[in-house]
C-alpha cells in the first residue's frame, strides 16, 4: 500500500512541474542540444531532442507552433523537406528522418518509440551499399541520394501514432486515423479509420468529427 501512495505522489509531483518544465524549454532560446538550421515557429523542444539538417536551409525543416517535440529528425543533404504542423506532440526515442519530402499535419499525436522514414537509407545492392558505407564514415553523408529508395511520406491532421510504430517510405495516413501500438505501416492508411499489426491492417472505422 506504502508503494502505491509513493508512485501517485511522485507523478502528482511531475505532473505539477510539468508546467515549471516547459516554460525552461521555452526559455532555452540557443537551443544547445540542436545541430544545424531550423525554421521554429513557437515550437518547443526538450532536453532530450535532437535535430540534424544536414541541408543547412532553414526552409527544408520547418516545426509549428505549441509543438512539443522530444525526438530525433534527421534531413539529409538531398531531401526536399521535413515539415511539422501546429499542436503536435513527438514522443521520446522516436526517429524522423526525410531524404525526399516527409510532411506531418497539424494535432498529429506521435508516441515514443517511433520510426518515421520516407528513405531506405542504404542502396539494395550490397556491393554498392559496402562502398557508400566506406564513403560515409570517411566524408560524411553524400549530397546526393545516388541509388537510394526514396519516396514522400504524408501524414495528415489530428493523426494518432501510438508507440513502437513504423511508418515506411511512400505511406500516406489519412485525417483523423489511428495506427495501433507496435504496427508497421506500408501502404496508406484510409482517413478516420484504425490500423493495427505487422503489415498494418484495417480494424476498423473511426467516428468523423
Amino acid at each position: 500500500m506504502k508503494g502505491i501512495i509513493k508512485n501517485l505522489l511522485v507523478r502528482l509531483i511531475n505532473l505539477t512541474n510539468m508546467p515549471h518544465y516547459i516554460e525552461q524549454v521555452k526559455q532555452d532560446k540557443k537551443l544547445k542540444h540542436i545541430n544545424a538550421s531550423i525554421t521554429n515557429n513557437g515550437g518547443l523542444f526538450y532536453h532530450e531532442a535532437e535535430v540534424s539538417n544536414l541541408t543547412n536551409d532553414k526552409s527544408k525543416l520547418i516545426i509549428g507552433k505549441n509543438t512539443h517535440c522530444r525526438a530525433e529528425l534527421f534531413v539529409y543533404p538531398y531531401a526536399r523537406k521535413l515539415q511539422i504542423g501546429s499542436d503536435c506532440y513527438i514522443g521520446k526515442n522516436t526517429i524522423i528522418r526525410a531524404g525526399d519530402e516527409l510532411i506531418i499535419g497539424d494535432n498529429v499525436l506521435i508516441s515514443h518509440n517511433v520510426t518515421i522514414m520516407d528513405t531506405d537509407s542504404h542502396e539494395i545492392d550490397n556491393g554498392e551499399r559496402a562502398a557508400s558505407f566506406k564513403k560515409l564514415t570517411q566524408y560524411g553523408h553524400p549530397a546526393k541520394i545516388g541509388n537510394v529508395k526514396i519516396k514522400p511520406v504524408y501524414i495528415h491532421d489530428h493523426v494518432w501514432i501510438s508507440y513502437n510504430c513504423c511508418i515506411l517510405k511512400g505511406v500516406t495516413i489519412g485525417k483523423g486515423a489511428i495506427v495501433a501500438a507496435g504496427s508497421v505501416v506500408t501502404k496508406d492508411v484510409e482517413p478516420f479509420t484504425m490500423v493495427a499489426g505487422n503489415p498494418a491492417q484495417f480494424i476498423k472505422a473511426l467516428p468523423q468529427q
